[in-house]
């Protein structure tokens, strides 16, 4: 863990991709660390063995858990979406989910929002709201 400004930040590799700091406890849950121990390297995910978790893993891993919790079948996109959506659901302005998110373009993150047919949020909704209100 080191600093980011004032705040905590986990330094953490995407594979492609720049190594990049984020929050602790901002990118999964349970919180970093939960996961990480006392380590201060090597992959953040790992099996018992200690070997880095494999995405075929870390898939059926998802799966499995899903399962078990009830919610039918589940993937790990359908974690990252659901991070996304919550996040606009919470009123994090576009652009830094977007960044959370990694995507180049904002409207891949748009996408997201879309899914979620929230009419309370759609314009028209928002006029004919204000015009009967005053």
């Amino acid at each position: 863990m080191g600093r980011c400004g004032r705040r905590s930040a986990v330094g953490a590799h995407v594979r492609g991709q720049q190594a990049r700091g984020h929050p602790p406890g901002s990118e999964g849950s349970p919180d970093d660390r939960l996961v990480i121990g006392e380590r201060s390297e090597g992959p953040i995910l790992r099996r018992r063995d200690g070997v880095r978790l494999d995405r075929r893993t870390a898939h059926r891993w998802v799966r499995s858990i899903g399962k078990k919790a009830g919610l039918g079948v589940v993937y790990p996109h359908m974690l990252r979406a659901a991070f996304i959506m919550a996040a606009l659901d919470a009123g994090v302005p576009l652009r830094d989910v977007q960044i959370a998110a990694r995507h180049a373009d904002p409207r891949t993150t748009t996408v997201y929002d879309h899914r979620r047919e929230n009419f309370d949020r759609h314009a028209a909704y928002v006029v004919v709201a204000f015009v009967a209100g005053g």
